[in-house]
């Protein structure tokens, strides 16, 4: 049975999304503790529930963790919440733009750089594994 090599960017990606899970997990436990940092960081002030910002933080972070477990097994649902939440994630990071730009700036560029290596991995994700092993269990062989 041959195993197709996974990607290094496909790796950084779903490390990226370990990574990003857990700065996002210990957020979300600063914004249920004390969300008044967040609010002098954020664009918008006081006008969000903060409360409400964590938990969607929450459900963020643990939706991350398990797209970056996905994305290392090659699952098309770990690519697909990978490309969606850098997508969503760049643009929340540009809420923080004028508090905390360097910040901003550099998640930014972190998410960029996940979208492009999931991009560029594309092949990797697009293998169908329940026909490829009916195909070797069959004795068939790819003649393309």
């Amino acid at each position: 049975m041959t195993q197709k090599q996974r990607p290094a960017w496909a790796t950084f990606a779903s490390i990226m999304m370990f990574g990003i899970g857990g700065f996002t997990l210990l957020a979300a436990i600063a914004e249920f503790v004390n969300p008044d940092w967040i609010e002098g960081l954020s664009i918008f002030g006081d006008k969000l529930n903060f409360l409400s910002y964590g938990i969607i933080d929450l459900i963020i972070a643990l939706l991350a963790f398990s797209a970056g477990l996905d994305i290392l097994r090659g699952g098309k649902t770990g690519y697909w919440l990978g490309i969606i939440f850098s997508t969503l994630n760049v643009l929340r990071w540009f809420i923080f733009m004028p508090g905390a730009p360097i910040l901003a700036l550099t998640m930014t560029f972190i998410w960029t750089l996940v979208i492009y290596g999931l991009a560029m991995s594309q092949d990797y994700f697009d293998l169908d594994q329940r026909s490829r092993s009916f195909d070797e269990a069959a004795g068939r062989r790819d003649l393309g």
